[in-house]
């Protein structure tokens, strides 16, 4: 899954189109069937509102264009071939699913954090090796040229372009996701040690690196409501220890460095910077279009665009139907251009059961509800200028978070017996009321 998320852009030459991570997942079902044949039965699972509404939106993902394609004689098969790619991402969530029966919900979550610590380690090398090529130059390091191969693919030609950086991801869209995800997952958490503050300072720095404006400026917006809701619904906050305090200012002035000395994220460039620019919008001095190159008449002509291949939409993924358009990018434009309410009121759907999962888990055990709750925020930050949702790191966080939910539901001793321990801390009374709606 590593891979998917942010792999190497490695292909098998022999069939154009097809990529190493397909062969992984091809061992990952194989797996996932001989775990079933081993155990003789299927898992039983909670959270069916949850796994409905995912399944739900999945279902008119594959199916919508499908239908594009019988009706409509402009349609071609190839553009339907990526959206064919959900169904390895919920193939992965079954395995999943078999898998975690047995080793329980504290594993999947050992395991979850490996993976986001593999994820850290390696955009880290990758963006050192294009931060240095930046500003430093000199010959190209060999893992800069390993994901972005020298013939002009991926985001600018290995990854940078005019000092905002991908890092190991296809776009530095996608590692502002990465990063805000990464982020927030540290500040929903409860402690976590040594883990919890490195994925919480690389967070940190992906987002600055990537320079996407949606979430460089949500998040002090987002910084605020986490302290409010930490005193409206824990009722306290914890006593932060010196070294945290003093390790917390050591990151933030490493990072603050960078964008002063580096111009990292390009907050410093031109027109006096995506600070200045986003501040202009703010006040109204500056259009949103005109500073992010997105929104008004780019989002309104897609719309209307769409409208003319059916009433509802282009059935058919939008990007590829309405390619001679200028780029509209966001999620939602996207959503609606492709078949309207239908398919965005499946993933609005598909937002709030795992919100309403996700927020009443983490009420009463936060290091369960940080993951979900991270993601969602993050999505909803970072889709209003970007399409996750075509990509496969989108794919997959998204696929993730509903199987950490339905994983952690599914194993109600974990949830019970830690309620009870919360209910026997000290100041942590009137916790343990809520394990009936937790669990359902």
């Amino acid at each position: 899954m590593l891979w998917m998320v942010a792999g190497p852009p490695v292909g098998i030459t022999a069939f154009s189109g097809v990529r190493f991570y397909d062969l992984l997942w091809l061992g990952s079902v194989f797996t996932g069937l001989l775990v079933v044949a081993r155990s003789g039965t299927i898992p039983r699972v909670r959270g069916a509102p949850l796994l409905t509404a995912y399944l739900g939106y999945v279902t008119l993902v594959l199916t919508l264009p499908l239908i594009g394609l019988i009706l409509l004689p402009q349609a071609q098969l190839e553009w339907y071939l990526g959206d064919l790619r959900w169904l390895q991402v919920v193939s992965i969530a079954a395995v999943f699913l078999f898998a975690y029966r047995e080793r329980g919900y504290d594993r999947f979550q050992a395991d979850l954090t490996n993976f986001l610590l593999a994820l850290v380690a390696l955009n880290a090398l990758v963006l050192g090796g294009q931060v240095w090529l930046q500003n430093v130059g000199g010959s190209v390091p060999f893992v800069v040229d390993l994901w972005y191969p020298e013939d002009g693919r991926g985001y600018g030609r290995y990854g940078f372009h005019i000092n905002r950086f991908a890092g190991a991801m296809n776009h530095a869209s996608g590692l502002a996701l990465v990063g805000g995800l990464m982020l927030l997952v540290a500040l929903f958490s409860k402690g976590g040690g040594w883990r919890s503050y490195l994925i919480g300072f690389a967070g940190l720095a992906f987002v600055v690196a990537s320079g996407n404006r949606s979430v460089i400026f949500g998040l002090p917006v987002l910084l605020f409501l986490v302290f409010l809701v930490r005193i409206v619904f824990i009722r306290r906050l914890q006593m932060v220890r010196p070294v945290t305090v003093i390790g917390g200012l050591v990151a933030i002035s490493a990072v603050a460095w960078a964008v002063l000395n580096l111009n990292l994220g390009r907050m410093f460039s031109g027109d006096g910077g995506r600070i200045a620019q986003t501040i202009g919008v703010v006040f109204g001095d500056k259009t949103f279009e005109e500073v992010a190159g997105r929104g008004g008449e780019r989002w309104f002509s897609a719309i209307r665009e769409s409208q003319e291949w059916t009433v509802i939409g282009t059935l058919v993924n939008p990007a590829h139907a309405l390619g001679d358009l200028p780029t509209f990018d966001s999620m939602y434009v996207f959503m609606f251009a492709q078949a309207g309410p239908v398919l965005l009121g499946g993933f609005v759907g598909l937002f709030l059961v795992l919100a309403y999962k996700a927020w009443r888990v983490w009420v009463v055990d936060r290091a369960a509800g940080a993951f979900p709750l991270a993601v969602l925020v993050t999505f909803l930050l970072v889709s209003i200028t970007q399409n996750l949702i075509t990509g496969m790191t989108g794919r997959v966080l998204l696929t993730l978070a509903v199987t950490h939910m339905i994983i952690y539901l599914s194993h109600r001793h974990v949830l019970t017996k830690r309620l009870e321990s919360a209910a026997l801390a000290p100041g942590s009374q009137g916790t343990a009321g809520s394990q009936g709606t937790a669990s359902s």
